[in-house]
């Protein structure tokens, strides 16, 4: 079956085709290979005529109601390290006021700090069932719950760090610009991951700064590129840049698409060429 050069199958076109003639895999982009972007192939044997309907000659099977006891499902442990807030994280909605994370939607404006708001033009992560740890920071007047691995604005840090990098005493940025020392970190578990993308990569959660993004490594504060030192918001922001340019800029996706984890696959395909180039520069 056909795959683009970063392993994408036509699936993923389903959300939109404006990127379909740009990917590719030797010599044949999606526009060729995908029916939902105008290409593939039909089947010309396929036969209209319905298959003969098997008679059964087994005893008629009775019809009483059958009692069946109730199934409890765990939740799903999320697989790996996931990026996002927990469902009860407050954002403040544009004429509707504080909204939980659990129930924002793609087309709220969201505060994002200095007192604009902005349009949520995708979810990199929505997952409404699965399980997941986060990391729970109290300040002296706020608290959050988010992955390790997501990126936080810290005072004294030029860019956002990875929140499993803040520390007990560090200073966290309000809303306001004022600054709220974190007082106690746990760990703790919640039922649901969101990650609202917002289009300065910015949002304002319980009244405290964070970014959209997270950290591949959340071991380290930046990441080298060929002796470079990146810092893990600017360069997630750059690789979203399709997502953002399709979904947002042009409005074009009219909805998305994820994955088993709950990963948006434009995410996904960030995901790979950031993965990708990190492995080229190593």
């Amino acid at each position: 079956s056909w795959s683009d050069q970063f392993g994408f199958d036509c699936a993923f076109y389903r959300s939109g085709c404006v990127l379909a003639g740009i990917f590719g895999k030797n010599g044949v982009s999606a526009n060729e290979a995908c029916c939902a972007c105008g290409g593939g192939v039909k089947d010309e044997n396929t036969s209209s005529t319905p298959a003969p309907v098997p008679v059964s000659t087994s005893p008629p099977v009775s019809t009483a109601p059958i009692s069946v006891a109730p199934i409890s499902v765990a939740p799903t442990p999320a697989p790996g390290l996931p990026f996002c807030f927990s469902g009860s994280s407050l954002v403040q909605v544009e004429d509707k006021g504080l909204v939980s994370m659990k129930d924002l939607q793609v087309g709220d404006s969201i505060l994002v700090g200095d007192g604009r708001y902005e349009r949520i033009y995708s979810f990199g992560h929505l997952d409404r069932t699965r399980k997941a740890n986060f990391l729970k920071l109290e300040t002296t007047s706020s608290t959050i719950e988010i992955s390790a691995n997501h990126l936080l604005f810290v005072e004294g840090e030029t860019n956002a760090i990875p929140a499993g990098q803040v520390k007990i005493g560090d200073n966290l940025i309000h809303v306001r610009g004022d600054k709220l020392m974190v007082t106690s970190i746990e760990a703790v578990q919640r039922i649901g991951l969101y990650a609202p993308f917002t289009p300065s990569g910015n949002l304002i959660v319980n009244n405290l700064l964070a970014s959209n993004f997270v950290a591949l490594d959340e071991s380290q504060m930046t990441v080298e590129i060929m002796g470079i030192h990146f810092n893990w918001h600017w360069l997630a922001h750059k690789f979203e840049f399709p997502h953002r340019l399709v979904c947002h800029y042009l409005s074009y996706c009219t909805s998305e698409s994820y994955d088993e984890a709950g990963i948006s696959n434009w995410v996904s395909a960030s995901h790979k060429m950031s993965m990708s180039v990190l492995q080229l520069s190593g």
